[in-house]
């Protein structure tokens, strides 16, 4: 179905570029864009595949690697708009290949778009990581607040946000970084979808992590998506307004949930025999998850948590949304309870709980 994003005098004939396609987020950009009229070029690393068969052309590329992006660039017809979601999100990475794929990959990607294309993009969105922001103060953060980044992904993310940003700066590319909570929905397997899933099996019991009163600063997959469309669309529409162009938005629902109450939701969903009610210290959580993280390497495997991702859970991570909001956007999933049951009736009806 067709939407307008609230972006009048629009005309869709417009092509557009997603990096990341084959992913979570990617995936429902694609369908976002192939929904409301767009001609879609996806891309991927190789061995990558779509996740179902669509009407977007799927062509693979290393964007870490400058000549190839080049290549494939070269031999296409300009784009419109450009999706930059491609990085890697894995907390247990070391930081040289994070840097490799999240900055150097997104400088790839803009030098090759300035460079190659015969006409540069109308916007350019990059998906930056809300984890960066220091959320020590305890209320709904801005754009304009202190970033202090922890560990080897958010400090990667940090650095691909400001040097994008100062790349489109000084090469008159629009480029606009969207800065989403914590993102949910159907096709996640990361994130937070790593907590529904451990609690699912058993792996967590009747706990809370930390108090259970932290506010959880949450956002649905398909508002992501709409958020990046409408900014773009603002760009394509007037590509000299100075209020997108090299900003960075926040991108959030309009909910305040506590973590116990979300815990509690997702524990009746799940139809548990219990309702959790156990808080445990920050200091035997990361106990906890230390000993993840060694089972977890004895047997060949990545743990899904490990202590950067546990001092996000336990602090107070809400967005202020009031930038994007004042443009004319809204969110169509403003309760994140009724938007994670819904994702959580979708693992069990594909089998994944």
């Amino acid at each position: 179905m067709t939407e307008t994003h609230g972006v009048e005098g629009f005309d869709r004939k417009s092509r557009a570029l997603v990096t990341g396609a084959s992913g979570f987020m990617g995936t429902h950009m694609v369908d976002l864009l192939l929904a409301n009229g767009y001609e879609v070029v996806a891309t991927d690393i190789y061995g990558a595949k779509p996740y179902r068969e669509t009407k977007a052309r799927f062509i693979p590329a290393d964007l870490t690697v400058a000549g190839d992006i080049h290549r494939f660039l070269a031999i296409e017809e300009p784009f419109d708009a450009v999706f930059h979601i491609a990085g890697l999100f894995d907390y247990s990475q070391p930081f040289h290949d994070l840097y490799r794929v999240n900055v150097l990959g997104a400088l790839n990607l803009l030098e090759a778009l300035r460079g190659e294309a015969t006409d540069a993009p109308k916007s350019v969105v990059i998906w930056g990581a809300a984890g960066v922001y220091d959320f020590s103060h305890g209320g709904p953060v801005k754009e304009s607040d202190p970033m202090r980044p922890s560990g080897g992904y958010l400090t990667s993310k940090w650095v691909q946000i400001h040097e994008a940003l100062r790349f489109g700066k000084r090469h008159n590319l629009p480029v606009t970084v969207i800065m989403p909570g914590g993102v949910y929905g159907p096709r996640s397997k990361y994130g937070v979808a790593t907590s529904i899933m451990m609690a699912a099996r058993g792996a967590m019991g009747p706990i809370y992590m930390g108090s259970g009163k932290n506010r959880a600063g949450m956002v649905h997959v398909v508002d992501v998506c709409r958020a990046a469309l409408f900014l773009a669309e603002l760009s394509c529409v007037q590509p000299d307004r100075i209020d997108v162009a090299g900003q960075i938005f926040n991108v959030g629902d309009d909910s305040q949930y506590t973590v116990e109450k979300l815990t509690r939701a997702i524990a009746v969903q799940l139809g548990f025999p219990f309702i959790p009610w156990i808080r445990l210290p920050f200091g035997i959580m990361r106990t906890m998850v230390g000993n993840l993280g060694k089972k977890a390497e004895k047997l060949g495997r990545v743990s899904g948590v490990n202590e950067e991702m546990l001092a996000l859970m336990t602090l107070d991570s809400l967005l202020d949304t009031s930038k994007l909001c004042a443009l004319g956007w809204s969110a169509r999933y403003p309760d994140a309870v009724q938007g994670l049951l819904e994702t959580v009736r979708w693992y069990e009806e594909e089998g994944l709980l």
